[in-house]
């Protein structure tokens, strides 16, 4: 497979869906980040100070967007061509990490194709606030992802007890990237410790010198930020009123996990669920939510005839790690979908990717494994442009009104 044809296909794919996108404007909270005078302002203001509307904290896109209004003024075409081309790059990067792993061509186009047209994601990728996360969420998995490179096995040697090289520091740099986009990054900061704790483990003796030394980068990084942010008196999420997001200890332990999980693989819009939950359509929750547990019994199927690889038991581990801090908000937006997509798009690639790859020719369970998967793309793409609808409604009856307003 040529990275070059494959990174034009993702890419295309990405606009051939989002393209509607484009033309979303500024609405609700938007306008948190429409900066006054932003022509003649600072483009490296936003690195000291909060964004004064929302207090947060997105030093990158802040200077981003700040740079975009000094040109083009409110009109979003020019950010939403950035976003759409980032989730393509996305989506070629599970593409290729799948086929690094050894998981054949199959589940790597599987597993992109999934990450492309995920409903859950159309927040982050269609919002006109969402560059924050997905910058944020593409700079972790790069960091995950050398982390891994910078420790593998390499031909005639052992596992590599303290990772050197352009790998290890492309990933402490890339971690810092993502938590200057957005604190959805921290995260991934347990799951890079367990990395490199499992790597030292594995090494020759003296394993927790090099654990230290080789984590300390890391942990430097989150002080710093999390100093940052407190002299800025920029709020952490975790942080905001408790009826926001908030830490909670209760039965959002187990619900917010299931509501991320389900935001990933619903087959249908997450707003018409949300409609059938406010009105009591039951008949309707409980299709959806059988579809949804079909769609996670056929990916589990996949798993188990994979069950034997190391690296997708690793995959899930990770997934797992990065769901957990989610598991203590007092609620969960749909938006934070994105920050587990990719590890959702690697699992639901490499199951489906073995269901198909298991038949012979025009086998009964190949067919139905792709039956199967053309049929879950089409409800996803239909709920993706079903949301790209509603926001760009919202948008036109905002400017709307703004237009009203202006004597």
């Amino acid at each position: 497979m040529r990275s070059g044809s494959a990174f034009a296909c993702c890419v295309a794919a990405a606009f051939a869906l989002y393209w509607p996108s484009v033309t979303i404007g500024y609405y609700g909270h938007d306008f948190q980040y429409v900066f006054a005078n932003a022509s003649r302002g600072n483009l490296f203001f936003y690195f000291v100070h909060p964004v004064p509307n929302c207090l947060s904290y997105h030093p990158l896109p802040a200077l981003l967007l700040q740079s975009i209004q000094s040109f083009w003024g409110l009109s979003t075409l020019p950010l939403h061509v950035v976003q759409i081309v980032l989730h393509g790059l996305f989506a070629f990067f599970i593409l290729r990490v799948i086929v690094n792993l050894g998981f054949g061509v199959p589940s790597a186009i599987v597993g992109a194709l999934i990450f492309l047209i995920a409903q859950g994601s159309v927040a982050a990728i269609a919002g006109n606030d969402g560059l924050s996360l997905l910058g944020a969420t593409l700079a972790a998995c790069g960091s995950l992802w050398l982390q891994y490179k910078s420790f593998q096995r390499s031909p005639g040697s052992e596992l590599h007890a303290a990772p050197e090289g352009k790998y290890y520091y492309g990933s402490i740099i890339l971690f810092g990237i993502a938590l200057l986009c957005n604190e959805i990054a921290l995260p991934f900061f347990s799951p890079i410790l367990l990395m490199l704790g499992v790597a030292a483990r594995r090494s020759a003796p003296g394993w927790r010198r090099h654990f230290i030394v080789k984590t300390l980068p890391f942990v430097c990084l989150v002080l710093a930020y999390a100093a940052v942010r407190y002299l800025l008196k920029a709020r952490l999420l975790v942080f905001y009123p408790s009826d926001v997001f908030g830490i909670e200890l209760g039965r959002n332990l187990i619900i917010n996990p299931l509501l991320l999980i389900f935001s990933a693989i619903a087959p249908i819009s997450s707003v018409t669920v949300f409609r059938a939950m406010h009105s009591h359509a039951w008949p309707l929750l409980i299709g959806v939510t059988g579809a949804a547990a079909l769609v996670s019994a056929i990916i589990a199927l996949g798993l188990w005839r994979s069950r034997g690889n190391k690296k997708l038991l690793g995959i899930l581990v990770l997934g797992a790690t990065i769901v957990l801090p989610f598991a203590f908000m007092h609620h969960v937006s749909e938006a934070f979908t994105y920050a587990i997509m990719p590890f959702v798009s690697l699992a639901s690639g490499i199951g489906l990717g073995a269901l198909i790859s298991a038949g012979n020719g025009y086998s009964r369970r190949r067919i139905a494994a792709i039956a199967c998967l053309c049929l879950f793309a089409a409800c996803q793409v239909g709920a993706l442009r079903h949301k790209l609808g509603l926001m760009r409604e919202n948008g036109r009856n905002a400017q709307n009104y703004l237009r009203q307003l202006v004597p």
